[in-house]
C-alpha cells in the first residue's frame, strides 16, 4: 500500500479482494505447519532474515537453515494445494512467491 500510495496507483476493489485471499491462504497453510517450519519460514520470506542470521538464531549451521527452508517451502506449498482442494480455489492463477 505504501508503495501504490508513492506512485499514485490504486488496486482495484477485485485486484484487492484477491490478495486479502491469498493472503488469507497462505496464513492457513503455515498455520498447519510444525513450529520448526513455520519459524524458519518466516525469519527468511517475512523478516527477510539472512541465512547466517537465521543459522545464529537457531543455532543451526547454514547448509542446515537452507535445508530446512526448502523443505518447509516444500510442506507449505503442499498445504496451499491441500486448503485450494478444499475451497476450489486455484492458487496457480497467483503463484506462492515464497517457493
Amino acid at each position: 500500500q505504501v508503495e501504490q500510495r508513492a506512485t499514485g496507483e490504486e488496486q482495484s476493489p477485485s485486484r484487492s479482494l484477491e490478495l486479502q485471499e491469498q493472503s488469507q491462504r497462505v496464513r492457513q497453510a503455515l498455520d498447519q505447519l510444525s513450529e520448526s517450519d513455520r519459524a524458519i519460514l518466516i525469519l527468511r520470506e517475512f523478516e527477510e532474515c539472512d541465512y547466517t542470521t537465521i543459522s545464529e538464531m537457531l543455532g543451526l549451521k547454514v547448509g542446515t537453515v537452507r535445508s530446512r527452508l526448502h523443505r518447509a517451502r516444500g510442506h507449505l506449498m503442499e498445504e496451499l494445494k491441500s486448503l485450494d482442494l478444499q475451497t476450489g480455489s486455484d492458487s496457480s492463477r497467483n503463484p506462492s512467491t515464497l517457493a
